[in-house]
């Protein structure tokens, strides 16, 4: 109860590896890369997990520049 273990599985639409932790885990996130995961497979993917289980998302690979329009004060 006070430990938290997180694993970093392949990805849950390419092999069975995820799916067999989410028989153990309480909790998931995924992980999404821009310009490669899409819409459909990230719904997809939300369905396997579940609503209950499913913790959040991460972007990566995102392309970041202040041309888009971002500017900090």
């Amino acid at each position: 109860a006070d430990r938290l273990v997180l694993y970093d599985c392949p990805p849950l639409l390419a092999t069975d590896d995820a799916l067999i932790a989410l028989g153990v885990a309480t909790g998931c996130l995924l992980v999404l890369r821009e310009g490669r995961t899409t819409r459909s497979e990230l719904l997809r993917a939300a369905e396997l997990v579940g609503e209950e289980r499913l913790l959040g998302t991460v972007l990566n690979g995102a392309v970041w520049s202040f041309a888009a329009g971002y500017q900090t004060r």
